[in-house]
């Protein structure tokens, strides 16, 4: 079983930014790191799969939404486009 890792080997081996990880912990789709005596985020080794799964999954999700229907913005691909960029509202 590999060791846990640090937030920026999980960033580089998945390639999702150390931001979006962070967020994905936020909301509860990475289970939360455990944390090393200097505080840095620990991550299990099946966070890169989960990483790379929730990516795939969004592609996907917004790929399907928005060439449906070219020239329209769908509320979903609206959401993902706000949530990547860190303003996306619960209502």
């Amino acid at each position: 079983m590999m060791p846990n890792q640090f937030i920026g080997v999980i960033a580089k081996q998945s390639g999702v930014p150390i931001k979006t990880i962070r967020y994905y912990e936020d909301v509860g789709l990475l289970p939360k790191a455990t944390r090393a005596a200097s505080g840095y985020r620990l991550y299990a080794a099946d966070a890169v799969d989960r990483l790379q799964f929730i990516k795939k999954a969004d592609r996907r999700s917004a790929s399907y939404y928005t060439t449906d229907h070219p020239g329209q913005t769908t509320r979903l691909s609206a959401s993902l486009q706000a949530s990547r960029q860190g303003r996306l509202s619960h209502d």
